[in-house]
């Protein structure tokens, strides 16, 4: 149910925003900034989450003869696949969103140039 949510919601906001042949080179470093944004909170959330959920497991292992630890082993393993589960996407999505503008980018560099830097010195 939540997969077919985010596939419905994510082509709505994907045909809302202007595309990016249209748009001028300031406001592709805008979204290259927002797309670096979006790589660096996946990034957060797919290394925090696979750090929880290690320590759940090891939560889990040194307690199996707990139920209590157990249990909060087992939830916090839970929480961190979670976590990670979600930023990998989003990691993924903004990586891709960063390809394709920069790939746009390229047409406003000079004749003869070769580096993407002279974009940044317009």
């Amino acid at each position: 149910m939540f997969t077919i949510f985010f596939t419905v919601s994510g082509n709505a906001q994907v045909k809302a925003k202007p595309k990016l042949n249209e748009l001028s080179l300031d406001e592709l470093k805008i979204a290259l900034g927002h797309s670096n944004k979006t790589i660096r909170t996946g990034k957060i959330l797919t290394l925090t989450g696979l750090g929880v959920s290690g320590v759940g497991f090891i939560i889990m292992a040194r307690n199996s003869d707990s139920s209590a630890g157990l249990a909060s082993g087992y939830y916090t393993w839970i929480a961190g696949n979670i976590t990670w589960l979600i930023g990998l996407p989003i990691w993924i999505s903004g990586s891709s969103k960063k390809n394709k503008i920069m790939l746009e980018m390229i047409k406003f560099i000079p004749l003869g140039s070769t580096s993407m830097e002279l974009i940044s010195q317009k």
